[in-house]
């Protein structure tokens, strides 16, 4: 019977059944009852699905599906992107805010002492959103160095950065001070070549303003030194890109004059070529000049050429510079044409002159510390220190000298060798009387030059020079022979930093060995004799030696005419010591053909005098 037939069957008496099952017959029921409970609770819940199955009375459940493992990961990681995403909006958000920006510097405060830098600044305005940040004052040390700026404004592009290049409309700060590390007795030696310091984006900065630029040495005390460059109103526009940095359209002002442009390249790989150009002209302390420098080359080699004039000439340079080398330059060459020194009126009232000066330095090959090279000069308008010229006509010398590789300068050493110089002469006979000297045509350099706007006379050889009289006294007219000149021929060597003292002056220690050769007074100074002296003058420090002789003929022309049967050979012959307190000689001799004075002894150069002499006299 099935069990839809059962289902019609008359239901059993249960309490009958009951009262008559045995324990064994109600355990058996009631595990019967059981299992038809469960079967029907498992049709129950397989019944949707048997019946979508085709009317199968018992159904089966579909198993699960079952992605790739890229799959799974794939979808974590679009997951973590956004709560990165997240993240990264939140943080700007926050970096939107003054606060942000401050926490941020803080951050970077705390990174940078871990590294033994300090990094300060006050008075934070501004968002890195937004790219417009001002700081009213910042500073940092580190590595011995120290760069303070106030009023920094920085002005930058985000959306340029996010698409990978760096753009900054203006950096600008109203001071910039940068103090180097301080100097030390350890000799100089060479710096290594710096390695790449290119930056992993283009930069571009639109505006670079400066109002003020000191570089200095490193603060003593706590106390700001004096700067070795200031620069002022710096402007200019700067970038970066393919590995060079350049800077363009720069200007600005020095105590030397102006910058009118400049333009500079460099590679940020080594050897780090670098190339520019800077035009600049005004007045340096007065002096005006117009100059155009050029290099091209690299760190380690770096040629130079500056042109241009001063002082109404001609300037002209040529070195080879080594910026990472223990001496800083190769060679150097320098040409100076028609100089006029009364131009340089920030030094006081100096002569006139028309200076052509041709210098070459080298340095001595094996011997890292020496140079050598050689001088010459010449005058276009020699004359006498009475009427504000020099009484120079020529100069030529080898030169050397050592520059030391210590910050200890007193072994600074300078040397003249072969040492020959041209001295005019004047003319047999000195003529008295108020002549005027012409003055020059206006417009001429020598009317610029004068202070007073007055004309300046430009005498030549073989013309008058007017030696400028006390009130009161009639001019006396020098002439200048055209063709004869005294020497002075010899060495000269000095320790700019060494002090010898002689009275009223402190000058750098001097040793020279000089051999005169007609030597006139007459064109140094106003009132000197006519002469055509001879001999040897050598000084060592405070010591000297000096011995001169003139011939008996040139003394008749000194002489008045009813004195000159007298004339003979005269010698003047001293040696001793002389500093700021005595004349020490220990020996002294005067001759006149067989007239001779010989003296010895000190004497006081100060107040209260206190001389102590002794000597001889013979055939006087």
């Amino acid at each position: 019977m099935d069990d839809r037939n059962a289902s019609l069957a008359p239901a059993p008496d249960h309490r009958a059944a009951a009262q008559d099952a045995t324990p064994e017959t109600l355990l058996r029921e009631g595990l019967k009852h059981s299992h038809r409970a469960a079967r029907d609770m498992r049709a129950e819940q397989g019944g949707g699905v048997a019946a979508g199955g085709g009317g199968s009375g018992r159904g089966r459940r579909e198993p699960p599906i079952r992605h790739p493992l890229w799959w799974r990961i794939f979808r974590w990681l679009i997951r973590l992107l956004l709560v990165l995403l997240l993240v990264l909006l939140a943080a700007l958000v926050w970096l939107g805010t003054e606060s942000g920006m401050s926490t941020a510097l803080s951050w970077t405060q705390r990174l940078l002492a871990g590294q033994g830098q300090v990094l300060a600044f006050d008075r934070v305005q501004g968002n890195l959103w937004r790219g417009g940040v001002h700081l009213g004052r910042v500073e940092w040390r580190g590595f011995d160095t120290v760069v303070k700026g106030t009023d920094l404004d920085l002005r930058w592009s985000l959306r340029s950065l996010l698409s990978g290049r760096g753009y900054v409309h203006l950096l600008s700060l109203d001071t910039l001070i940068i103090q180097l590390p301080p100097g030390d007795d350890s000799p100089r030696t060479d710096t290594d070549m710096p390695g790449d310091f290119g930056l992993p984006v283009p930069l571009e900065i639109r505006k670079v303003a400066v109002k003020r630029l000191e570089i200095q040495p490193h603060a003593q005390n706590g106390k700001d030194a004096e700067p070795y460059v200031l620069l002022k109103d710096i402007d200019g526009w700067a970038d970066y890109e393919l590995g060079t940095y350049r800077i363009r359209s720069l200007t600005g002002s020095t105590p030397w004059g102006d910058v009118k442009s400049a333009a500079v390249q460099m590679k940020s790989a080594p050897p780090h070529a670098l190339k520019g150009e800077v035009q600049a002209n005004g007045y340096a302390q007065q002096w005006p000049y117009n100059a155009k420098l050029t290099v091209d080359g690299d760190l380690a080699r770096l040629p130079a050429v500056l042109n241009g004039t001063l002082a109404d000439g001609l300037a002209n340079i040529h070195a080879v510079v080594k910026p990472l080398g223990r001496m800083p330059v190769e060679n150097l060459h320098l040409r100076l044409a028609d100089i006029n020194l009364l131009r340089f009126t920030a030094l006081g009232s100096l002569p006139e002159s028309g200076i052509d000066l041709d210098l070459d330095i080298d340095p001595v090959k094996g011997k890292a510390e020496y140079w050598q090279g050689h001088i010459k000069a010449g005058n276009r308008r020699p004359g006498t220190l009475a009427a504000n010229r020099i009484p120079l006509r020529n100069l030529r010398s080898g030169l050397s000298f050592r520059l030391p590789s210590t910050e200890q300068w007193s072994q600074l050493h300078i040397a003249l060798k072969d040492l020959a110089i041209g001295l005019p002469v004047s003319a047999a006979h000195a003529v008295a009387g108020p002549t005027q000297v012409s003055a020059a045509q206006p417009g001429t350099a020598a009317t610029a030059a004068s202070p007073a706007g007055n004309a300046v006379s430009r005498p030549e050889t073989g013309k008058p020079v007017v030696a400028r009289p006390a009130a009161g006294t009639a001019p006396r007219l020098l002439i200048l022979s055209d063709k004869g000149e005294a020497r002075i021929e010899g060495s000269l060597e000095t320790w700019p930093e060494q002090d010898m003292t002689v009275p009223g002056v402190t000058l750098p220690r001097l040793k020279g060995d000089l051999k005169l050769t007609g030597l006139d007074l007459a064109p140094l100074w106003q009132g000197l004799p006519q002469t055509a002296l001879g001999g040897t003058v050598k000084v060592d420090g405070q010591q000297f030696l000096v011995d001169l002789n003139q011939r008996a003929e040139r003394m008749r022309a000194l002489l008045p005419a009813d004195l000159q049967k007298l004339a003979a050979d005269a010698q003047l012959r001293l040696a001793g010591t002389l500093d700021d307190h005595w004349l020490k000689l220990s020996e002294g001799r005067a001759a006149l053909g067989d007239s001779v004075v010989t003296v010895a002894g000190q004497a006081s150069v100060r107040a209260p005098l206190d001389l102590k002499l002794g000597g001889t006299l013979r055939r006087l």
